[in-house]
C-alpha cells in the first residue's frame, strides 16, 4: 500500500474538479438531485437509505465517504453498467428503498441511476461526486 500525502490528493482533486467543470454545470448536465432533498431523506429515513458508490477501489481508498452510512460498492463506468445490473437485484433487493448514487464527478452515477431505474428501482438520487457531498456532514 502506497501512502500519499494529503496535499497531493487535495491538489489532484482540485485539478479533477476544474477539468469536470463547476458543480452547477455538472448538476444540470448530469441531473443531480437537490442537495436539500437528499439531506432531508437521509435525516428522515436514516438506516433505510443506501449509498451506492460506483467508483473503483483505488478511488474509494483515496476519498472515502465519511459518516455512518450504509454503503454498497459496485463499480460502474459511464458506458458499461453490466456489473451493476447483474449485481443490483442480489445486493439491493428492496426496489422501494431510497438509493443515493455517487462517484467522483457524477457521470458514472448518472449511468448507474438510469440503469437502476430501468431495472424498476423507484427512489434513486444522483448525488454527483463524493467531493460534492460535504453537506451530509453538517447535520
Amino acid at each position: 500500500l502506497i501512502k500519499i500525502d494529503s496535499r497531493v490528493l487535495n491538489y489532484r482533486r482540485k485539478i479533477i474538479v476544474n477539468m469536470m467543470g463547476d458543480y452547477e454545470e455538472r448538476a444540470k448536465t448530469l441531473s443531480f438531485a437537490d442537495k436539500d432533498e437528499i439531506k432531508a431523506i437521509v435525516l428522515a429515513q436514516g438506516s433505510e437509505v443506501v449509498f451506492l458508490d460506483v467508483r473503483g477501489d483505488t478511488e474509494i481508498a483515496e476519498e472515502p465517504l465519511k459518516g455512518d452510512y450504509k454503503i454498497v460498492c459496485i463499480p460502474c463506468s459511464r458506458t458499461d453498467a453490466t456489473e451493476l445490473a447483474s449485481k443490483a437485484v442480489e445486493i439491493l433487493p428492496n426496489k422501494e428503498a431510497p438509493i443515493v448514487v455517487f462517484c467522483r464527478s457524477g457521470a458514472r452515477s448518472k449511468t448507474a441511476k438510469d440503469t437502476l431505474e430501468s431495472l424498476g428501482y423507484k427512489k434513486i438520487f444522483n448525488a454527483g461526486g463524493v467531493s460534492d457531498m460535504d453537506y451530509l456532514y453538517s447535520r
